[in-house]
Order: C-alpha cells, then structure tokens, then sequence
C-alpha cells in the first residue's frame, strides 16, 4: 500500500480495465427495479449530454453578450478637441460599455447591547441588571463575520483561490486576519469530508473484491460527470 501511494497512479476519474465488465449485473447491493431504471436513465442522459456538449463546442462561433441591464451605469462624456462647438452641430453620439469593478467595501458592524438596571432594588427579580443577548457569531473569540467567512469560502472552494493567497490579498487591502482563522477554522466549518476521499478507499478495494469495487467507482465518476455538466451549464 505504501509503494502504491508513493509510486501509483493518482487520478480523480476511474477507467474500468475490463471493458466487458461494464455490462455484467454485479451480485452487489440489489437494487429494486425503479433504482435500476433511475440509473440506467441517468447514464443514458449523461451520455446524450455529452454527444450534445461537443457538437455545441464544434459549431460555436465567439460572441459578444450583453451586459446585464441590471447594473449601475455610470456615464463619462469625451468631447472632442480644439474645436468650437459653438460652430457645430451635435449629432447622435457613438457609446461603448465597458465593465469596472471596484474593490470590495470593508466595514465594521458594531454590535451594540443595551443594558439596563432595575430602578427600584426593592423588587423580587432573578436579576437587577439585564443586557440584551448576543446574536450567534460563526466563530467564536474571532471578529470576522458571515459575510468575510461566505466569501473567503466561495474563493476557495467555487473560484478555486488558496488561503494563502486570499490571505495576501485581504493584507494588501489593509485588513489583518489571522492565518490560523483561515486555513483551521473556515476549513473545518465549511469543507465535510468528501467523495472525491471515499473513492481512495475503493481503489484500495479493487484488490479484495474487483466487482464490487468496481461498481462502486463507476457510480462515483458518474457524479464527477454530473458536477462537470453542472459546472459547464453554470458557465454558459
């Protein structure tokens, strides 16, 4: 097993070495008639998904979309030179849209709890001083909020950007966070244990029960195809 994961061939997508084997009905798991049907349907459509996908990619041509309607506009006037307008005659204007973006807005939520005193000692109360309670913070000892957390997460795991470099780019903007709240703590609220380590355990597998083994790294790498399809809808 060590030489294997020193000198082995690492790779997220599974190749069946057997390519009969795909047809045989495994003495697995039984699966009722409808989870077989359900199965069977969705490799059929990921296969029509495919076929579909690369006669796209082939007779696609390059175009320019439009900017969302959506978006603020903000309109920069150029006038042209040494000339007096005075002497002519506006026509229509030409316009161009050009996408900006400004750096993200940092700012401090101050949490304020109002605390109040019992103006007359003389009453019967469990307590003569009240505060109002502190909402939930993600994590605890820690100033950096949801919304820092959401998007130090998003970053990494949807737009592929280490801790490290987030790190580096938060300082540049003048905002300090410690490392430790980064690549610990976010990672253990955010990243469960996945498949992807899962499947490890399978392929050691292969070597004890090859049917089985087998089965269960095809149905992984049909959930790579859905989360590549997923993946490519969202883009397009």
């Amino acid at each position: 097993m060590l030489q294997r994961r020193i000198w082995g061939k690492s790779s997220e997508r599974f190749i069946n070495e057997d390519t009969l084997q795909r047809k045989l009905d495994f003495e697995g798991p039984d699966l009722l008639p409808e989870e077989k049907q359900a199965s069977t349907s969705a490799k059929k459509e990921i296969e029509k998904y495919k076929t579909v996908r690369v006669i796209e990619k082939g007779k696609s041509h390059p175009i320019r979309k439009l900017l969302p309607e959506s978006l603020p506009k903000e309109e920069t006037h150029i006038y042209p030179q040494h000339i007096n307008l005075a002497h002519w005659t506006e026509l229509e204007p030409e316009s161009t849209e050009v996408l900006e973006r400004e750096s993200p807005r940092w700012y401090v939520r101050r949490i304020i709890r109002h605390k109040y005193a019992l103006k007359d000692k003389s009453q019967d109360v469990e307590k003569q001083i009240i505060c109002a309670t502190m909402p939930v913070i993600p994590i605890a000892k820690s100033y950096a909020g949801a919304t820092v957390l959401a998007d130090i997460t998003i970053d990494k795991y949807v737009n592929h950007l280490p801790f490290y470099r987030q790190v580096q780019m938060i300082k540049q903007q003048g905002i300090s966070i410690a490392p430790a709240t980064i690549f610990t703590k976010t990672r253990r609220a955010f990243c469960p244990l996945g498949a992807a380590h899962a499947r490890r355990k399978f392929e050691d597998a292969l070597a004890e029960d090859k049917a089985l083994a087998s089965y269960a790294l095809e149905q992984i790498g049909l959930l790579y195809n859905v989360e590549r399809q997923a993946d490519q809808q969202q883009l397009s």
